[in-house]
């Protein structure tokens, strides 16, 4: 009997007012044991850096679009008993290196400019100016900190007091990663890449790169460019061996994951290499050594961000649309990478069918046939589009036995 992934997940902020008391929680499981779905990934540590669950590190979240949180609810604590009583898994999900909202300018790291990611970025005259994240033109809405600065102990340490004092089935790390090509360029960032490079006598950062404020050619890249794209890949490998080994050191039958963006070709802009580290892509940026920070081997499972409105690749070619912007070219590319390093499940953002429901149940079966499972993003558009009879139909085949991730 084929086994499957089904991944419901819930945005802390979108869903915030829904995951605001022990009633909304339970409708919550209610509706996701009815569609069968076997697994609830929860946002407990938001991109805005406030948590949802009793932290003795982190700030509780406090209000959202207007929304003020209840301060005294523990939504980890009501998940997972609620879940768990259903007979469904809980996977609490870290925003690791997201610690504000930058369109509400909210979050702890507004208070610590020192953590933040300093990014490069051309001022009014064309010139490389270094800016820290708090004040820069990156169109991001997270306020990142640096992987490698002192927000690195603090992130870990999240991790820890999760895993150590919630029963949980799974952690799922997301935005694990550089916020775009253009950050880290701080000193301790210098500092190590030189170090790590073994040449002393970098010109910075026009031996990396230089940018030149022309959208056309945005950057100038240096004789170090392609080493650049590889240590900062090292880096965050070098914070999953420690998150994925701290956490199954706590608690070892728990699963550990994480969330990428499945345009893997692309994906080196947030220095992360979500693919097998025996995969040699041979793209024209990667040095030869790239594929040693590939990290899929870490994680027990994978979630790629299929995020295409069109599901299959017959499709796309009846429409003369490129087959690879697909549910199915990208499940077919995020397999290619991970070359059976761990299971892999197509990611879809809900908002890509909206007023097309059909067209929304295709893409999860695209994913079910042609990866390991199917992580749905996000419960917001289950309700908001009603589309909860939707799944139920899509999983209601009693052939096919729900797959547990959580060992």
């Amino acid at each position: 009997m084929l086994s499957q992934g089904r991944i419901l997940w819930c945005d802390a902020e979108a869903n915030c007012h829904r995951m605001a008391d022990r009633a909304g929680v339970a409708r919550i499981i209610e509706n996701a044991k009815r569609a069968r779905i076997n697994t609830v990934a929860v946002d407990v540590k938001p991109l805005i850096g406030e948590v949802l669950y009793n932290s003795r590190i982190a700030p509780r979240l406090g209000t959202v679009k207007g929304f003020a949180y209840p301060r005294d609810f523990d939504l980890l604590h009501a998940m997972i008993e609620e879940g768990h009583a259903a007979g469904l898994k809980v996977h609490a999900n870290v925003n690791v290196f997201s610690e504000g909202h930058r369109h509400f300018m909210q979050g702890p790291g507004f208070g610590k400019p020192d953590r933040q990611v300093v990014l490069q970025e051309a001022d009014e005259t064309g010139a490389p100016a270094f800016v820290r994240m708090v004040d820069a033109k990156a169109a991001s809405f997270g306020l990142f900190v640096n992987p490698i600065g002192p927000a690195r102990q603090y992130e870990l340490d999240i991790i820890r007091e999760i895993m150590e004092d919630y029963d949980v089935d799974g952690i799922v790390f997301d935005r694990m990663r550089y916020p775009n090509l253009y950050g880290d360029f701080s000193d301790l960032s210098r500092e190590r890449f030189t170090s790590w490079l073994g040449d002393g006598d970098i010109k910075w950062p026009d031996d990396v790169f230089r940018v030149t404020g022309n959208p056309e050619s945005p950057i100038i890249e240096g004789r170090y460019y392609r080493e650049w794209l590889e240590w900062r890949a090292q880096q965050i490998k070098d914070f999953a061996v420690d998150a994925a080994g701290l956490s199954r050191s706590i608690r070892p039958q728990a699963k550990v994951s994480v969330y990428v963006g499945s345009w893997y070709e692309s994906y080196y802009n947030e220095g992360v290499n979500w693919a097998s580290e025996k995969y040699h892509a041979g793209c024209s940026w990667m040095t030869p050594t790239y594929n040693r920070t590939g990290y899929a081997e870490l994680f027990d499972f994978i979630c790629t961000g299929c995020y295409y409105p069109l599901a299959t690749r017959e499709e796309a070619r009846r429409l003369g649309k490129p087959e690879g912007a697909t549910v199915e070219g990208a499940c077919d590319q995020s397999r290619r990478a991970i070359m059976g390093a761990c299971p892999v499940y197509g990611s879809l953002y809900l908002k890509d069918y909206e007023g097309n429901p059909e067209g929304f149940v295709e893409a999860v079966r695209t994913c079910l046939s042609s990866s390991d499972g199917v992580m749905l993003f996000d419960l917001v558009y289950l309700d908001d589009y009603e589309w909860w009879p939707l799944i139920e139909r899509v999983f209601a085949d009693d052939a096919v036995a729900p797959h547990d991730v959580s060992g």
